[in-house]
């Protein structure tokens, strides 16, 4: 084979190589998705006091929390994390008296579409995510359970278990995987065919180093 056939056959080779490198990459990549949350206070549903409304959350709040699309189990389904690392890298919203963050709360279920879509999720205090003290009051703290819909919580040192509303606003879709589309794969290939033709064509062109 003729010097310039070998280095252009040698190129194009590599540059199919490479482009089949970005598309596995690019596929493995990780992504954040964000949740945005708001709740709406709620009213004593047992071991009430006196008082059946909620005295402390007067208003909504907003809320956030983000996980990496790379725990998204392939073909769906649920993946929990109970007294393990919670599934939520970030969390942000305050209710209560209490500013919760992923250093104070754990989301320890999320379940999945097997498209990989978020369709569930279950968030709690890190120190007892499944459950609420709700007697005596002494014993009470800020506490909560929230899944999309509803939350249940209590207010420190107040007599009550509350039941809130939950709105989910926001639940994403799982980001698209960034690979190279077919059409740019084809116009890919087609250029380099293009190259191979036309080194084929004038082996003995002069070459001009790249760059």
């Amino acid at each position: 084979m003729h010097f310039s056939h070998l280095k252009w056959f040698t190129i194009a080779a590599l540059s199919i190589v490479l482009v089949l490198v970005m598309g596995t990459t690019s596929t493995a990549s990780a992504d954040p998705i964000t949740v945005h949350f708001t709740i709406f206070p709620g009213s004593c549903i047992d071991f009430c006091g006196p008082v059946v409304s909620d005295p402390v959350n007067t208003k909504p709040s907003a809320g956030t929390f983000t996980f990496d699309s790379s725990i998204i189990p392939a073909g769906g389904g649920g993946v929990k994390s109970i007294g393990g690392p919670s599934l939520a890298s970030t969390i942000s919203f305050h209710w209560s008296s209490t500013l919760w963050t992923e250093a104070n709360a754990t989301a320890w279920e999320l379940f999945f579409s097997k498209e990989g879509d978020l369709q569930s999720f279950s968030m709690g205090d890190r120190d007892s995510p499944q459950a609420v003290t709700v007697d005596p009051p002494s014993s009470i703290v800020d506490d909560f359970f929230l899944v999309p819909a509803i939350i249940e919580y209590t207010n420190r040192e107040l007599p009550g278990w509350m039941h809130g509303r939950v709105v989910t606003e926001g639940i994403p879709r799982q980001p698209a995987a960034a690979i190279p589309e077919p059409s740019s794969m084809l116009l890919v290939a087609s250029g380099l065919a293009m190259l191979v033709a036309r080194a084929r064509r004038k082996p003995n062109a002069p070459t001009s180093p790249i760059g």
